[in-house]
């Protein structure tokens, strides 16, 4: 099981990690833009929630962009990661329904900075406020 041999994915996120190591990937193009979206998706619904965190959204979107940054020069296995941490963060319902709870974004974080931390690039680590 790789994602658990990923320090950092919560034990409620690993299942849906461990699955999306196997989509394939998309273009890079493909996957900023799709971030792009969910993030706007998260702005316009934080207008009626809320309890949305969207400075913790677009800290985990910029940290997905840079990750996919990565993806031209990274090795298959972390090319996987990397998708595999976007996509989680495209899931609204994931280990914890992104719209849904106050620290429902919070889980999105940890796969991101776990997927950071493995590649050697800690400053793509997206921080989970304390609540």
């Amino acid at each position: 099981m790789e994602a658990g041999t990923l320090e950092g994915i919560p034990p409620s996120a690993a299942s849906t990690f461990e699955r999306l190591l196997g989509v394939a990937a998309r273009d890079a193009d493909a996957l900023r833009r799709s971030v792009d979206r969910y993030l706007e998706t998260i702005i316009e619904a934080a207008q009626t929630r809320t309890h949305l965190d969207t400075k913790l959204a677009a800290a985990i979107a910029a940290s997905c962009h840079g990750l996919i940054d990565e993806l031209s020069g990274a090795s298959a296995q972390n090319a996987r990661r990397i998708v595999a941490a976007v996509e989680y963060f495209l899931l609204p319902r994931d280990g914890e329904d992104d719209l849904a709870y106050v620290d429902g974004l919070d889980d999105d974080a940890m796969v991101v900075t776990a997927v950071a931390s493995s590649l050697g690039r800690p400053e793509l680590s997206v921080p989970v406020p304390v609540r």
